[in-house]
């Protein structure tokens, strides 16, 4: 039986070890289209580039990093995805057995729909996300300086001259401030670390706000910065998150992709994926903080469930409204292209 249009014709299963790969395909109904095999290693990447299809779809299960074969096999096939790590209870055999019977089982798993995956990231969005990555890492660094100053002038009873509140721009009015010489010390590691973070994050979120103003980033991005308490980085830092919005059908799935779910704890939680959850929960807080509505909405809410809660309500509400705005654009235009290009203009 032919797929229906724009769905996958065969269903390909990489078992990836070291030395080999167990290899085995099948259609929708399950019938063998490619026997199950083994590839040596050396061959692996001629095997692909003859064996694969534009209209396979491949599940790929290697212990190592996966990412340099993921972006061998992505241009090369209709779609590609990782076994989930939950796979090895619903097959034990998987990357244990060297029989290739058993990649023939993975290969009907995921043709029926019944093996856990994980979404591919392309490199774009792999690369946006270490970027924002490293700027939560700054983030940190220049509240962690800050702490340390701020604790420090209370304790010396001082407020800076300068335009800068920590008077990090005034590192001889620090060493004049009578402090214990280990406080001294301190004093000037960490102005000298704020400032450094300060021109890090700088230097970094030009280089973010750069990427933004660029296809395919710059569509999506531009549907967000509408919404309330996000701007050009932190649109960019949610879409980098997402990854390909079409893989939510619903915003309630989304909010659950970023623990957010309805009952989720206003603390720490290890569901969900981190990092969108702490640019919604600052998103709410600025919308709350900027935008009257939103700032009548936290206020209720906090009435009658409390302040953590509320952030975690506001923050799910605006990423529900994020959806919808995202679910506007084409999906079409795949985000994370590894070539970056200006948007042109529409005739």
């Amino acid at each position: 039986m032919e797929a229906p249009p724009g769905e996958p014709a065969r269903f390909v299963a990489l078992d990836v070890r070291p030395a080999v790969t167990l290899v085995c395909a099948v259609d929708r109904e399950g019938q063998v289209v490619l026997p199950a095999q083994r590839v040596a290693t050396p061959a692996l990447q001629g095997w692909l580039r003859r064996a694969l299809r534009h209209s396979d779809a491949v599940l790929l299960g290697t212990p190592a990093d996966p990412w340099p074969l993921c972006d061998l096999i992505a241009p090369l096939v209709a779609k590609v995805e990782l076994a989930h790590p939950q796979l090895g209870r619903l097959l034990p055999a998987f990357q244990h057995s060297d029989d290739p019977r058993d990649t023939l089982r993975l290969a009907r798993m995921y043709a029926a729909g019944l093996a856990p995956v994980v979404w591919a990231a392309p490199a774009g969005v792999r690369n946006v996300r270490a970027l924002a990555a490293q700027r939560r890492r700054l983030i940190l660094q220049h509240a962690e300086a800050g702490t340390v100053l701020t604790r420090l002038l209370e304790e010396a009873g001082a407020v800076p001259p300068g335009k800068h509140h920590l008077g990090a721009d005034l590192p001889a009015w620090w060493a004049h401030l009578p402090l214990a010489p280990a406080d001294q010390q301190l004093a000037r590691d960490n102005v000298a670390a704020l400032n450094r973070a300060a021109a890090l994050l700088r230097a970094l979120e030009q280089r973010m706000l750069a990427l933004a103003n660029c296809a395919p980033w710059c569509e999506w991005v531009a549907r967000l910065r509408v919404l309330p308490g996000i701007d050009t980085v932190e649109a960019l830092v949610l879409m980098s998150a997402i990854g390909a919005p079409e893989r939510f059908a619903t915003p309630a799935q989304l909010a659950s992709y970023a623990g957010l779910a309805p009952g989720a704890s206003p603390g720490n939680t290890p569901e969900g994926r981190p990092e969108l959850r702490a640019a919604m929960l600052a998103i709410g807080a600025r919308a709350a903080e900027h935008d009257r509505a939103w700032g009548a909405r936290y206020e209720a809410l906090a009435q009658r469930i409390g302040p953590e809660h509320a952030r975690v309500a506001v923050a799910r509400k605006l990423l529900m409204n994020v959806w919808r705005a995202l679910a506007t654009v084409p999906a079409a235009r795949a985000v994370g292209e590894e070539a970056a290009q200006p948007m042109r203009p529409a005739a």
